[in-house]
């Protein structure tokens, strides 16, 4: 199994932009998320026995997202979200977060994500923000 952490507010996908003239775009955030994800990704490689190389066959994703508690909330709220009291229901959509990490993992955990057979996410309110990442062979 790799695991790697990503210190920072996580980052939901960004809908592709197009121009006037055309020309498609990722929203600089999301391509910015997406590298620090991809570096944490080939560091965490590095002592997997492939020698960096993408895993192969079928792959177990689980990922945990802890997002900011707003700073303009009471500290009773604020100790009740760090708590686990209260969920994170709001912007950014899990499934969006969910695929800026596979995203950026293809090519370097694995060749495409469609080797991912299992995945498990959370997001939550914690003090910290960051995301966990674990991918093991099913």
């Amino acid at each position: 199994m790799i695991n790697f952490s990503v210190a920072g507010t996580p980052v939901g996908k960004a809908r592709p932009r197009v121009t006037r003239s055309g020309r498609v775009y990722t929203p600089e955030s999301t391509a910015q998320a997406e590298q620090a994800i991809r570096q944490a990704a080939q560091q965490a490689m590095q002592g997997w026995p492939t020698n960096g190389k993408p895993m192969e066959g079928p792959l177990a994703v689980t990922i945990y997202f802890v997002m900011p508690i707003p700073a303009s909330w009471s500290k009773k709220l604020r100790d009740d979200a760090s708590s686990g009291f209260i969920a994170h229901i709001s912007r950014p959509d899990l499934d969006n977060l969910i695929k800026t990490v596979l995203d950026a993992m293809n090519g370097v955990v694995y060749s495409d994500d469609k080797q991912v057979t299992t995945i498990g996410a959370l997001k939550k309110y914690g003090v910290d923000p960051k995301m966990m990442v674990f991918v093991k062979p099913e």
